[in-house]
């Protein structure tokens, strides 16, 4: 692109910033310092300008837009991996509680046999003392 041309779109830009949409083409040769035949020259009229100006402005927004996407993307994949980390330790976590539990039990159960016996020890043991106590 030349750089008049260049030039011209940023004036149109400046331009738009200032006044809005209201460009004409005296107004624009009249800001460049050039005459209303060089604008000619370049774009046929300022809609042309401005057509040019806006599919320039859409295709940066496209590729700052395609930059975000693929930033989210990334932010994403990255998430996902977190989420499969946690996912994971989570689970290897419920199986060991879920050991843990067991054991638990077995603990219980083994303590509660264990009483059960001494009961009856001292039960037998009661007995045999009043026994030889008569």
């Amino acid at each position: 692109m030349s750089d008049m041309r260049l030039y011209l779109k940023e004036l149109v830009v400046k331009m738009r910033e200032a006044n809005g949409d209201a460009i004409t083409v005296t107004a624009l040769a009249t800001t460049a310092g050039v005459s209303r035949s060089t604008i000619y020259k370049y774009y046929p009229d300022v809609l042309a300008l401005l057509r040019s100006q806006q599919e320039s402005i859409v295709t940066v927004s496209s590729a700052n837009d395609l930059r975000k996407i693929d930033l989210i993307k990334h932010q994403l994949s990255k998430s996902k991996d977190l989420v499969l980390y946690l996912s994971n330790i989570c689970s290897n976590q419920l199986i060991e509680i879920s050991e843990l539990e067991e054991a638990i039990d077995q603990i219980q159960k083994s303590n509660s046999a264990r009483v059960s016996y001494l009961e009856s020890k001292i039960a037998k043991l009661e007995k045999n003392t009043l026994r030889r106590v008569k």
